[in-house]
């Protein structure tokens, strides 16, 4: 298993966590873009976790590290979620502990997506 994150606390935790279960992995910190340029070969699974895509600013741009990373590789999951689950001051918590705009706001939150794509 392969992670990057562009934190280099995140990516210490994640190689501490690893570590100390004995877990076969590696961790990078890389900007998302530079990523074809800092791992090596190919990968059979791509995951991009829920709320990932609606901070990117370049789509485009993800959609290429993702095709040189996982060439041949299929979209299996995608999972939009039109809400969050932290608060913010202008959202409203709802009975299933998401938080979500008032029924009056009269708009939509961007949705939120997760992404798995895996070899045919």
């Amino acid at each position: 298993m392969t992670g990057a994150d562009f934190s280099a606390r995140a990516v210490e935790l994640a190689r501490s966590l690893a570590a100390e279960l004995r877990l076969d992995a590696t961790f990078v910190c890389s900007d998302l873009y530079d990523l074809p340029s800092v791992l090596d070969g190919q990968f059979d699974i791509l995951y991009t976790s829920r709320g990932v895509l609606g901070w990117l600013p370049d789509l485009d741009r993800w959609a290429g590290v993702v095709a040189v990373a996982g060439a041949g590789l299929r979209i299996e999951f995608l999972h939009e979620l039109p809400f969050v689950d932290w608060p913010l001051r202008f959202l409203v918590r709802h009975d299933d502990g998401t938080w979500r705009l008032p029924p009056d706001a009269g708009g939509e939150l961007p949705l939120f997506f997760s992404l798995r794509a895996t070899s045919p």
